[in-house]
């Protein structure tokens, strides 16, 4: 059994809390009770502090609820940020989060409180919001337009639109998550800047946000251009973004589709499909991004220690890379995720497997749960999309597999495989992206 350390100061029910004014000395003790906290990983306290912080309404108070969120990654404790903010009446609370997050060091934290702005009415965090679409880092402007598109903001509309026309031939997440802001806030889905300017031009004088047809669950169009880049037929938008390609002993298996077995075992081998899409994907990526590649068993290799500019060099570099990759070993997916993670410049992994992760001393169920529960928690606060490609089928064996004995090998049943696509489903729409499956 885990014994917490005392905790100074753990007065967090209080009944007349609203009314409590928060010395410094008080302000002083309560950041103790958040440290002690924070060492001893308590999610389910930290929870109830956050309440608390909000609760008391007092600048000195609530800007203890980034660091609580944040410096201890919890999904749970994020939204009780969120929520606590978002329900702060005090005008002196809500300047004083102003004033934090244009002066945070923790982007984190920075995050934390750009997005709680869009759970918001207030006009300050609104002006906020909308001069987060020129700030110098992806992720607050990546942040400020869902907030904006959270909020239906009618003044971000014009921004919005001028951004979309910008990044027009970019088409990049910029782009993407501007029409969606746009989306949510007008109910309308243009493709381009010039499209979005006419409708503007004849809507702007009297539109009401309040009043615009609903999204009810739709998404922006996307047709594909000639010069986009793909993976087994999904755009790819973004400009920093990390491959992270299962490699175990199950991608030499192959899948028949219309073929005859005799040209799937030659033609269609999983692992020689996923290298071939790889090395097309990253010969067309754009001179603006930047990239690498993680290739995992049951053990993990990165191309690079972090993203790399998609110079000659390195488009070369990484193809040599590529075609080194041998199918041999178990699956260890959450230790490739999480290797993808320490990268702090990543906004997308782009994720490919055949099967569900596999340890030898844990099963599969256990590992999949754990996975989607730590990523939940990484990616609160960090907001990387997570695309999913899934080999989705029984698949076969080939007569003779390099590297591997031969002789007949278990084929995974259609429940394993279920199990598997549901998993990497799951996965990305807990984190922002889309799931593929490739038959």
């Amino acid at each position: 059994m885990r014994f917490l350390p005392f905790i100074p100061a753990l007065v967090l029910f209080c009944a007349s809390a609203q009314a409590e004014e928060v010395s410094s000395s008080r302000a002083r003790k309560y950041a103790k009770t958040m440290q002690a906290l924070i060492r001893a990983e308590s999610e389910e306290e930290l929870t109830k502090f956050i309440a608390r912080m909000g609760v008391l309404d007092h600048p000195r108070s609530v800007t203890l609820i980034p660091p609580a969120a944040t410096l201890l990654p919890s999904k749970i404790n994020y939204e009780k940020a969120l929520e606590a903010i978002g329900s702060l009446e005090n005008a002196e609370a809500v300047a004083t989060l102003i004033k934090n997050y244009k002066k945070a060091r923790s982007l984190g934290d920075k995050v934390l409180l750009l997005d709680s702005f869009g759970y918001r009415d207030d006009k300050p965090t609104g002006e906020e919001i909308l001069a987060s679409f020129g700030n110098k880092l992806l992720r607050i402007q990546l942040t400020g337009l869902r907030a904006a598109g959270r909020r239906k903001l009618k003044g971000a509309v014009d921004p919005l639109v001028a951004l979309v026309e910008a990044q027009t031939k970019e088409r990049d997440l910029l782009w993407l998550e501007g029409r969606r802001a746009l989306l949510k806030i007008t109910g309308q889905d243009f493709e381009s800047g010039a499209d979005w300017k006419k409708w503007w031009d004849a809507e702007r004088e009297s539109f009401d946000p309040n009043e615009a047809p609903e999204e009810d669950g739709r998404t922006v169009v996307v047709k594909k251009a000639a010069d986009s880049v793909e993976f087994f037929g999904t755009e790819i938008f973004s400009r920093n973004l990390i491959f992270v390609i299962d490699v175990s002993g199950s991608m030499a298996m192959f899948d028949q589709g219309r073929s005859t077995i005799k040209d799937a075992q030659k033609a269609r081998v999983r692992l020689d499909r996923a290298r071939k899409q790889l090395l097309v994907a990253i010969e067309s990526l754009p001179k603006a991004a930047r990239f690498n590649i993680i290739a995992y068993s049951n053990k993990v290799t990165a191309w690079q220690k972090g993203l790399r500019p998609t110079s000659k060099s390195a488009v070369k570099s990484a193809g040599r890379f590529v075609k080194e990759f041998l199918a041999r070993g178990a699956t260890y997916t959450d230790d490739a995720l999480k290797r993808a993670f320490e990268d702090r410049e990543a906004d997308t992994i782009v994720l490919l497997s055949d099967g569900a992760p596999t340890k030898p001393e844990f099963p599969s169920a256990f590992l999949i749960e754990q996975i989607l529960k730590d990523i939940a928690n990484l990616n609160a606060a960090r907001k990387m999309r997570i695309n999913t490609f899934g080999f989705e089928g029984v698949g076969g064996w080939p007569d003779k597999i390099p590297g591997q004995p031969s002789g007949p090998l278990p084929l995974p049943t259609p429940k394993d495989v279920e199990v598997f696509a549901g998993f990497m489903k799951q996965l990305a729409e807990d984190n922002h992206g889309s799931f593929q499956s490739i038959k």
